[in-house]
């Protein structure tokens, strides 16, 4: 059987949510001394509305040029960096995406949703000890993360650390009863483990928990890897 590998593509390729609610602003006028001059700050405001607009726009690549260049009027503002995070992390420029992110984190070391959003890209660019680690931050600087303990999960799950891995899930459930994605990760878990009845029975409950919150994605996958253990 090979069950989990469709739990390792699906569970990995959804944004982070506080990635996508980040919006990038311009800095404000209690910026420190390194902040930019008044003409270079209204430069600045004009490259990051244009870029807002490209974003709604749909248009990634010209919106990530022209923060770019915001960054060379304002190095201090981690939500530059952020927004270029998640721009790479929609086109699935994943390295780019953890460049980016790396930079948020320096300049913001205690923002969780930044730890969380460089753990996500650095889990979909194959650096799962580095994902782990980013994610570990995440859940130390906020304790009821639940999609940060999902994402630690699963990289330990990709590591074959299936007890630790257990242990992340079941605080995931704790903080999310009816959070599907982590039944999902339980019976992956559980079936590594050898508890296939065990397996059976969490993957049955992330099946009806996505068929309840109408996420047909979601019951096609558990559908998918619940038939594994029928062949």
């Amino acid at each position: 059987m090979v069950v989990g590998f469709s739990l390792l593509v699906g569970l990995t390729t959804t944004l982070p949510l506080v990635a996508q609610s980040q919006e990038v602003i311009p800095p404000d006028k209690d910026r420190p001394a390194s902040s930019p001059s008044l003409t270079n700050q209204q430069q600045l405001n004009t490259l990051l509305e244009e870029g807002r607009r490209l974003v709604d726009a749909g248009d990634f690549s010209d919106a990530i040029t022209l923060y770019q260049q915001a960054v060379t009027l304002d190095r201090t503002d981690p939500e530059i960096y952020s927004g270029i995070g998640y721009l790479q992390d929609r086109q699935k420029n994943y390295p780019a995406a953890v460049a980016a992110y790396q930079q948020a984190v320096a300049l913001a070391p205690k923002n969780s949703q930044y730890q969380y959003a460089l753990g996500y890209s650095l889990a979909n660019s194959g650096d799962n000890v580095g994902a782990a680690a980013a994610y570990r931050r995440a859940v130390q600087l906020n304790r009821k993360d639940v999609n940060a303990y999902l994402g630690l999960g699963v990289v330990l799950f990709r590591q074959g650390k299936y007890t630790e891995a257990m242990k992340v899930d079941k605080k995931a459930i704790s903080i999310a009863p009816k959070f599907p994605r982590a039944y999902e990760l339980k019976g992956a878990i559980l079936q590594k483990q050898g508890h296939n009845k065990e397996a059976i029975a969490a993957l049955n409950q992330a099946r009806s928990l996505y068929q309840h919150q109408g996420y047909t994605t979601g019951v096609q996958r558990a559908e998918a890897m619940l038939r594994e253990f029928r062949q």
